[in-house]
């Protein structure tokens, strides 16, 4: 907290015990403490503003009140939807994400016999694949699984040795 601060709460707290009452010692130290310029300064703002305050009439005070409340409750509706609003769209865009990452594709190739068969091919996993004549074979890993797309083919035959997991 800073000095002008700390100022105008000991002003505050002057003004409030004036009212009360002061006995003599106390009205001493108001007297030692407003030899301040700024301690008078503080101390006859805050009296100036107490008196405004409490010059206003109780209707203008009730219609304050209730503008006021109004405005907090339309803002704190705003507030929580622009959290939930957030929420969501964080959560979509993380659902999004891990999706994209689960579905990407590791590694791929592909594997073209013309007028020969291709015997024994082994793959990533240590499975093996034959083609037949004229086939085409795409072999695709992603993180937990393996796609063979036969993409022109006669005829093709697989076997494997090992399953991949």
């Amino acid at each position: 907290m800073d000095l002008l601060e700390e100022i105008d709460k000991k002003a505050i707290a002057w003004i409030i015990k004036e009212k009360e009452g002061l006995n003599k010692k106390e009205e001493n130290d108001l007297k030692v403490w407003l030899e301040n310029k700024t301690h008078k300064k503080s101390y006859d703002e805050n009296k100036k503003l107490l008196f405004d305050c409490k010059s206003l009439d109780d209707k203008f005070i009730d219609e304050l009140c209730i503008e006021f409340n109004e405005k907090h409750k339309k803002i704190n509706i705003f507030q929580k939807s622009k959290y939930l609003a957030a929420s969501i769209v964080a959560l979509v865009f993380l659902s999004f994400f891990f999706l994209q990452e689960s579905n990407r594709v590791l590694f791929s190739k592909e594997f073209i016999s013309k007028n020969e068969k291709i015997l024994n091919i082994a793959l990533e996993d240590n499975s093996l694949i034959d083609l037949d004549v004229k086939s085409k074979l795409k072999v695709e890993y992603y993180k937990d699984k393996r796609v063979r797309k036969s993409i022109r083919r006669t005829s093709s035959r697989n076997r494997f040795r090992s399953s991949f997991k």
